[in-house]
Order: structure tokens, then sequence, then C-alpha cells
């Protein structure tokens, strides 16, 4: 899902069509879901200079061996469900009407998940 006028891209186990996601628009923030959608594409946007928020559930498929993930990306990984269903919880309750700052978009996420009981990690790059 594209939300470009927000700046605002969630990719949902689709990693190998961020390139086309956001060329020429203006991102804050990638958010993806999946291990290795997070991994394919943490390494893209590290390329763009682009920030990654990955909602992961731990069951990586190692598809890439070293994926660079850009300084400030945000990996959440989540304990008590499947990336999936938090995932959907997050598209479900996001205003994506809204404009967030990058901080904003992540402390809306964690709000998100904590009024969810989604339990989870939070590895900062």
């Amino acid at each position: 899902m594209i939300y470009p006028a927000k700046g605002i891209i969630i990719v949902n186990h689709a990693g190998e069509d961020v390139i086309e996601m956001i060329k020429n628009k203006e991102v804050v923030a990638v958010i993806t879901i999946g291990d290795d959608t997070t991994t394919i594409c943490g390494d893209i946007l590290a390329r763009f200079g682009i920030r990654a928020i990955g909602i992961t559930d731990g069951d990586r498929d190692e598809i890439l061996k070293n994926p660079v993930i850009l300084k400030g990306s945000v990996i959440f990984l989540i304990k008590n469900m499947r990336d999936d269903d938090a995932g959907k919880i997050l598209e479900d309750s996001l205003d994506l009407n809204k404009k967030y700052s990058y901080e904003e978009l992540l402390n809306e996420i964690k709000r998100i998940f904590d009024n969810n009981n989604i339990c989870y990690e939070e590895f900062i790059y």
C-alpha cells in the first residue's frame, strides 16, 4: 500500500516491489511486514537513504546473508503473534490521512501495539 502524499509506504510480503513504490516519492519511512521482506527492503532502502520500520516475528529464511539496514531504522520483533497479524492490526489502526514525522510514526506504532496487547522487542539500528 502506498500513501505518498503522507510519506508512508507499507510493504506486506512483497519486498521485490519496493523500488517501484519509492520511485519519485518523498518518503518518511517504509513499514515492512515480514522477516524476509524487512531484510530485502531494508537493504534496498539503505541504498536510497530511506529508513525502514520492520514488523517481524523471527522466522527469517536468511535470503540475504549480510543485509545493510540504514542507521535510524527500527525493527519490531513481535513476541505474541505472527508478524502478519500484527501488521494487519497496524494497517487497520494507523491514521493514513495524517502526515507523520519519523518519530511520530514510531510512537504511533508503539501506541497501537500497546493498545492491542502486542508484545514486542525493539531493535534500533
